[in-house]
C-alpha cells in the first residue's frame, strides 16, 4: 500500500466543490499555498463551515477574516494578509488573489507512465512503532490511463474496497479508511498539483484504549507521483 501523509491542500484549490454549503452566499476562504520563496494566493470555493466539515476540526474564532495557509504538508489559520504571508515565506509581499486557481485539471492528468515515491513515515508521535520498524521509502512505476479525469482509485486499485474516497473537486479527493470501531481514525488526501504531479498524504490517529495500549498518538506519511513518459518503459506496470 502506498504510504500517505496528512495534508489539507485540497481545501485551497478548485472552483465548484461538490460539498453543499448551507450558506451559499457566505464569505469564501482565502488560501495561500506556500513554500520557500513565496506563496500562491487564491480565493477558494469553500466557506469556513465547509472547511470545518471536511476536516472535522473547529476553526478558530475570526477565521473568516484569516488566511488559510498550506505549507510543508500542514494547514494553519493565520491572522495575516496574503501579502504578509507571502513576504514571510520569502516572497515580494505582493500576492494577487487568483479567483480561478488550480492545476488546469479539466483535462485530467497525463496518461502514461507515472513514478510514485513514498516519504519517510513520521513516527514522532508514535515511538513504539519505531521500535518495530516501518517500511522504508519506496519508488514504483505504473502505467495509468486516467480517462480524462483525476481519480486516486486509478493508482490504488487494491485499496478500493477499504478506502472510501470522496471527490471534492477536479483536483482534490478525501479518503477515509475503516471501519475500525472508532479507536483508530485514518484520513487521506490526494491532490492533482498539475497535469504531471500528484501529492498524497495520510494521518492515522488513535484514541481510547488503542492509544493507551500502544502509546501511539498518531503517525503520518506521504507520497509524490510524477509523470514520466507517454510510452511504457522498463519496469513500468500496466
Amino acid at each position: 500500500m502506498i504510504a500517505l501523509r496528512l495534508a489539507l491542500a485540497m481545501l485551497l484549490a478548485g472552483i465548484g466543490t461538490v460539498l453543499p454549503s448551507p450558506a451559499h452566499a457566505a464569505k469564501k476562504v482565502i488560501g495561500a499555498d506556500c513554500d520557500v520563496g513565496g506563496c500562491q494566493c487564491m480565493l477558494s470555493s469553500l466557506t469556513v463551515q465547509d472547511v470545518e466539515v471536511l476536516t472535522g476540526e473547529q476553526a478558530p474564532a475570526g477565521a473568516g477574516d484569516m488566511t488559510l495557509v498550506m505549507a510543508f504538508g500542514e494547514m494553519t489559520w493565520v491572522a495575516k494578509t496574503p501579502g504578509e504571508i507571502h513576504r514571510n515565506f520569502g516572497g515580494s509581499g505582493d500576492c494577487p488573489i487568483d479567483p480561478f486557481p488550480g492545476p488546469g485539471a479539466d483535462s485530467g492528468p497525463r496518461d502514461g507512465v507515472w513514478e510514485i515515491t513514498t516519504d519517510v513515515v513520521d513516527l514522532s508521535q508514535c515511538p513504539m512503532a519505531a521500535m518495530f520498524g516501518v517500511d522504508p521509502p519506496v519508488t514504483q512505476r505504473m502505467t495509468i490511463i486516467w480517462d480524462g479525469r483525476f481519480d486516486p482509485n486509478k493508482y490504488m486499485p487494491t485499496n478500493t474496497h477499504f478506502i472510501q474516497w470522496s471527490r471534492i473537486d477536479d483536483a482534490n479527493w478525501r479518503g477515509t479508511l475503516g471501519p475500525v470501531g472508532g479507536l483508530i481514525a485514518t484520513t487521506m488526501r490526494a491532490q492533482l498539483v498539475d497535469r504531471e504531479t500528484i501529492r498524497g498524504w495520510g494521518d492515522v490517529e488513535t484514541s481510547g484504549l488503542a492509544r493507551e495500549a500502544t502509546k501511539c498518538m498518531s503517525l503520518q506519511s506521504g507520497y509524490t507521483a510524477r509523470w514520466v513518459s507517454d510510452i511504457a518503459v522498463d519496469g513500468a506496470q500496466p
